[in-house]
C-alpha cells in the first residue's frame, strides 16, 4: 500500500503539473472554437481536474509521510507544492468569478482583471514546473 501511495504522488504530479497545466494553457490559446464560452469551459474543467489531481497527490504524500513517521513539509519541494496549490485555487476562484460567461461582470472589470489572471496562471505553471523539477531532484539524489 505504501509503494502505491508513493508512486501515486509522482504520477499525480506529472499528470497535473506537466500535462494538464500545459494542455489547458495551449488549449485556451490555440484550439479554434466557434464559441469562446466552450473554450472557457474546457479551460476551467482542465484546471479543475488538475487541481483535484494535485490535491490527491498531496494527500497521498501526506499518507506516506504518516506511514513512515516522517515530518511534513521539510523541503523546498513540499513548500513550493503547497504554495502552487494555494495559488492555483486562488486563480481558479478569480477565473470562475470574473470570467464566467453566465455572470454579468462588466467588460471593463474583466479587462482590468485579465492581466493579473494571465500573470497568475503563468506563475502557477512555472511554480508547478519548478516544484516538479525539485521533486525529481529529491527523488534522484535522496
Amino acid at each position: 500500500m505504501v509503494v502505491w501511495n508513493r508512486n501515486s504522488h509522482y504520477i499525480h504530479a506529472i499528470l497535473d503539473l506537466v500535462l494538464l497545466l500545459l494542455l489547458q494553457l495551449q488549449h485556451f490559446r490555440s484550439v479554434p472554437a466557434k464559441d469562446r464560452n466552450i473554450r472557457k469551459l474546457v479551460h476551467a474543467l482542465l484546471n479543475l481536474l488538475g487541481f483535484v489531481l494535485m490535491l490527491i497527490g498531496i494527500y497521498r504524500m501526506f499518507q506516506v509521510k504518516e506511514d513512515r513517521g516522517a515530518n511534513h513539509l521539510t523541503s523546498l519541494h513540499g513548500w513550493m507544492g503547497i504554495i502552487t496549490l494555494i495559488l492555483m485555487f486562488i486563480m481558479y476562484i478569480v477565473g470562475a468569478i470574473f470570467f464566467n460567461p453566465y455572470l454579468s461582470i462588466r467588460g471593463a472589470v474583466r479587462a482590468a482583471v485579465k492581466p493579473f489572471h494571465v500573470c497568475g496562471g503563468v506563475t502557477v505553471l512555472l511554480l508547478g514546473l519548478l516544484s516538479t523539477f525539485t521533486g525529481f531532484h529529491l527523488y534522484i539524489y535522496f
